[in-house]
């Protein structure tokens, strides 16, 4: 199987390896992950075959139009809307805060879109820009309209249509044969002597700063509000990860680990990806006949 390694930089297309040795692929696991500086993104071995957050998108907007078309036909006023991609939630929080790009818009909160920020509660020294939108930044005239008992039954039964599983992205998080050995490798590295030199060399770098280690972070790092403050602190820490390439370190040790599982799954999990991709399809024709195409 081919792999593509993309490590990025801030600069774009540029790649970050070219600048700073550090970040150059491990051989044994080359190609095997990505990392994106810019968006905060981390790519292991087994998730190139799952849904991506912008093909969330895509068949969640389609889920609701096949659940707008089949409550209407049962007499039920029912709104399709436009799950949108927000690029914020592509940003991995897995290993704390690592990327100078989110910190300085977010401090040690995890990236999220303006509304969302609101709807959680976030404190923040300037005013947010949220539209009249929900939480998840759709329309707020959307879903049932009414939501009467009945109506919540029509729906339950459109959900429960082949038309509505078919581009349904829950069917792919059901649990599948890879899953608990994969998610064991992956655990097993916290435990594991490479990832305890790395976390020594972490916290060595952060007392150096004269911060106090908490885990993956600092004592003082508050995840429910931004300020100048909070982004200083922060920018400490993503400094000391740099400084000891912490995040790269730790993702070639979980490749490292995920890669013989993945291996082992191959055919299982070609198929789990074609079975997205075929979901996609049907989105997409779903989508080109209504008003959200």
């Amino acid at each position: 199987m081919a792999w593509l390694v993309v490590v990025s930089a801030a600069c774009g297309g540029c790649s970050a390896a070219a600048e700073d040795p550090k970040l150059a692929p491990v051989e044994d696991v080359r190609g095997s992950y990505t990392l994106d500086r810019e968006t905060g993104s981390i790519t292991f071995p087994v998730d190139r075959f799952g849904v991506t957050a912008q093909e969330e998108a895509v068949l969640g907007s389609a889920g609701s139009v096949v659940l707008e078309t089949c409550a209407r036909a049962r007499g039920v006023e029912f709104l399709a809307w436009e799950s949108r991609y927000v690029p914020e939630y592509e940003a991995s929080t897995l290993y704390g805060v690592w990327t100078s790009s989110l910190v300085e818009r977010f401090g040690f909160v995890a990236p999220m879109s303006d509304a969302d920020l609101r709807a959680n509660g976030v404190m923040t020294e300037s005013p947010l820009d949220v539209a009249d939108t929900g939480a998840t930044g759709q329309a707020r005239d959307w879903g049932l309209i009414d939501p009467s008992p009945d109506a919540e039954n029509v729906l339950a039964e459109c959900r429960d249509s082949a038309e509505f599983q078919a581009v349904d992205s829950a069917q792919f998080y059901r649990g599948e044969a890879w899953t608990v050995p994969i998610a064991d490798a992956s655990h097993a590295v916290e435990r594991s002597a490479p990832y305890e030199d790395l976390a020594d060399d972490l916290h060595r770098c952060l007392r150096d700063e004269g911060l106090e280690p908490d885990g993956l972070s600092v004592e003082g790092a508050d995840p429910s509000q931004i300020s100048a403050e909070q982004i200083e602190l922060a920018l400490r820490v993503v400094h000391c990860k740099d400084e000891v390439d912490f995040v790269h370190r730790a993702v070639v040790e979980v490749s490292r680990a995920q890669l013989p599982v993945v291996e082992r799954y191959e055919d299982e999990l070609t198929a789990h990806r074609a079975a997205i991709d075929e979901a996609l399809d049907r989105a997409q024709e779903v989508l080109a006949g209504s008003d959200l195409g």
